[in-house]
């Protein structure tokens, strides 16, 4: 969704010089099912933390941030956006 969206290209300027991001629409990456396309794409990107949006009728808006150690899936966290603000929002 817009909001998804919105909220990673975020956190994506906040985090500028240190974030790979990959903008492809990745209709196979669901982290919670199976970790081994997020484990690789972690690794081929040498990435420790990675950030997911997904949208769906049953759970609109969520955000799933996990953690890498050692090449494979140490615990993630799922998010739902009820409100986004944006930073040039603010004063």
């Amino acid at each position: 969704s817009e909001l998804v969206v919105a909220c990673l290209r975020e956190i994506i300027m906040l985090h500028k010089p240190d974030v790979v991001p990959l903008m492809r629409s990745n209709n196979t990456l669901r982290p919670f099912e199976t970790a081994t396309n997020v484990e690789f794409l972690c690794k081929k990107n040498d990435c420790g933390m990675f950030v997911t949006g997904n949208h769906s009728k049953k759970r609109p808006h969520n955000l799933v941030i996990g953690r890498i150690y050692d090449d494979h899936l140490l615990d993630m966290i799922e998010f739902g956006v009820e409100k986004f603000k944006s930073i040039v929002e603010y004063k």
